[in-house]
């Protein structure tokens, strides 16, 4: 870090980066959260963490809860700056991302962060000269824009009573310049300090402190007309008090998601024991065949008066199968947790309240309470982008939905999580189903009628028939 960071950020530096992490997936989680057990030798678990595989329902959660809702286009009609909004929603981030999509990303950000921010700057174009009129203006190219901004990278800031930001400090990256086939240089970590009516933009360098190490920099310093900071935060849990944090929606998933790569792991390392296993032989043999390529994993000798033929030693296949059905039980809560079951005796143990909203019958409220948050932010990020062209707040009609219905979501969130399924079946899958039923059809059928249902999928199950 630059700069001092709060000391939120200080506190919850791991937890954010695991969120993250669990959502972006990949070789940067699987060598940080794939854990070594206690009795495995180290060249043993880097050839288990070479083989490792992620199953991320945690990117599969998050990516369809967003796109469930910008699922159709979202009508906006400007009846005042109009033609400064219609021209920054056609190509919000100057990048040709329209509306939609740039809010979608961050609908993403912010079940994965608990909070996010969009930062609306101004483009001046090419040119920097003066500029008095509309036309010229128009003409110079300059226009607002906004970026996103993830959690991790909001590392320090200051709010009044109200929670309104006095300043706020933000992480970005300065790529240098370069010409074809110059050394590549790494990117510079820098600091934008956003105030509500000027900007600073700080680095590392320049004088040394007392104790000799480098000292902050300012190297560019400005002024904006917003009249406020141009920062619009979103949060996706209850906000904690005036602080600008929330709970992420991945508070209960991620560990969950983690136990689970885990345990996918050891049934991995253990079919590989089973299927390649080590002979116990005489010494003599031993020596005999120690130097020909007549076992994958090798041999242990024992002494030659031992009268014992050679044999070979395998791991207890049941140590599979026990691993197989922790697994189950974690895909399950898994399932739970993701939306694609309810609350019950065996999950009492849900932490957050983002969480329960997961569990809970009415994703219809869940989604349309986050399409009121997106549609307020979207409010003031117009606001500062007029601001930025000296126009008064626009009047904006933009129609979220605001009702979905539970079953496509129920149907999305399924196919999402098949694509990363293990294939887990026999209990875990007859107790997905079973929640999905009881969740869906349980207004509908009497207690009788509901049980008389259960009974026949336990059945179709037993007789090895599909379950639904």
């Amino acid at each position: 870090m630059i700069l001092p960071v709060h000391p939120i950020v200080a506190a919850r530096a791991a937890e954010w980066r695991e969120y993250r992490l669990a959502y972006e997936g990949g070789r940067p989680y699987i060598d940080n959260y794939l854990f070594k057990h206690a009795k495995e030798r180290t060249v043993d678990f880097k050839v288990r963490l070479e083989r490792a595989v992620y199953p991320n329902h945690v990117g599969s959660v998050v990516d369809t809860y967003a796109a469930h809702l910008y699922r159709e286009q979202i009508p906006r009609e400007a009846k005042t700056s109009g033609a400064t909004l219609e021209e920054f929603w056609s190509n919000i981030d100057m990048l040709g991302t329209p509306a939609d999509e740039f809010y979608e990303q961050v609908a993403q950000a912010v079940q994965v962060g608990g909070r996010c921010a969009v930062v609306v700057d101004r483009w001046d174009g090419d040119e920097q000269g003066e500029v008095i009129t509309r036309v010229q203006e128009a003409d110079a190219g300059r226009r607002p824009y906004a970026y996103l901004v993830g959690n991790e990278d909001i590392i320090d800031w200051s709010v009044d009573r109200r929670g309104r930001l006095a300043w706020v400090a933000i992480r970005e990256w300065g790529a240098p310049e370069r010409e074809p086939m110059a050394e590549r240089v790494a990117p510079q970590e820098r600091v934008r300090i956003w105030r509500q009516d000027s900007w600073e933009l700080w680095v590392m360098g320049g004088g040394e402190g007392e104790e000799g190490e480098a000292e902050p920099t300012m190297i560019d310093i400005g002024e904006h007309p917003v009249g406020e900071v141009p920062v619009t935060l979103y949060f996706w849990g209850k906000r904690e008090g005036a602080e600008p944090v929330a709970s992420s929606s991945l508070r209960d998933l991620a560990p969950m998601n983690r136990r689970l790569f885990n345990l996918v792991s050891l049934i991995d390392e253990q079919i590989y024991q089973y299927v390649f296993s080590l002979m116990a032989m005489p010494k003599s043999t031993w020596d005999e065949l120690k130097n020909v390529n007549w076992s994958v994993s090798g041999g242990i000798p024992y002494a030659d008066d031992v009268a014992k033929t050679p044999h070979y030693i395998s791991p207890d296949v049941a140590q599979i199968a026990a691993i197989r059905a922790e697994a189950g039980q974690a895909e399950t809560k898994i399932r739970q947790l993701s939306g694609l079951g309810r609350v019950n005796e065996e999950n009492k143990s849900v932490q957050t309240g983002i969480a329960l909203s997961y569990l809970t019958l009415d994703k219809d409220a869940l989604l349309t309470k986050f399409g009121g948050r997106m549609a307020r932010g979207e409010s003031g990020i117009d606001r500062h982008a007029a601001a930025w062209m000296g126009e008064p707040e626009p009047e904006v009609r933009r129609t979220y939905p605001t009702s979905f219905d539970p079953l496509d979501l129920q149907e999305e969130l399924n196919n999402a999580m098949k694509v990363v399924s293990l294939g887990i079946q026999g209990e875990a899958l007859l107790a997905t189903k079973a929640q999905a039923l009881r969740s869906y059809l349980g207004p509908k059928l009497s207690a009788r009628d509901l049980e008389a249902v259960l009974a026949d999928l336990r059945t179709r199950l037993d007789t090895g028939g599909s379950p639904l």
